[in-house]
């Protein structure tokens, strides 16, 4: 079950059309369509949420903005080779960057993907 977290910045929120700012579903949709299609993960056992990051420094730029996606996976199907997590990190990403209007439009936005092991021991939910 991947659980996708999204942060992201003022900066970036102001590159997103108005039809769009606060509903992260779209999004949210394409990730999961992207696990079920690279045999990762059925869309219906995604979770994503999203959270404006107020508070942020990028190195020593005060005006540099940032969209950061983790995404935290108790099970992966095997084997998933590096290269096939790579490729699923730059898809990600390029959606996302498409999300935010493309890569032409996105300024002084830094996009970055980030990918992990969530042990099942270290988890619990309702009925565990």
């Amino acid at each position: 079950m991947p659980h996708f977290v999204l942060e992201y910045s003022p900066q970036a929120k102001e590159l997103l059309p108005a039809e769009i700012k606060d509903d992260w579903k779209p999004l949210f949709k394409k990730f999961h369509g992207i696990m079920n299609d690279q045999g990762i993960a059925p869309a219906p056992k995604c979770k994503s949420r999203a959270y404006l990051a107020d508070n942020f420094l990028l190195g020593e730029d005060e005006e540099a903005g940032m969209v950061h996606l983790s995404v935290a996976f108790l099970d992966l199907p095997e084997p998933l080779t590096k290269e096939k997590l790579r490729s699923l990190g730059d898809t990600l990403k390029a959606t996302m960057v498409e999300f935010f209007g493309g890569a032409g439009k996105t300024g002084k936005v830094e996009f970055s993907v980030e990918l992990r092991l969530m042990p099942k021991e270290m988890y619990w939910r309702n009925g565990d």
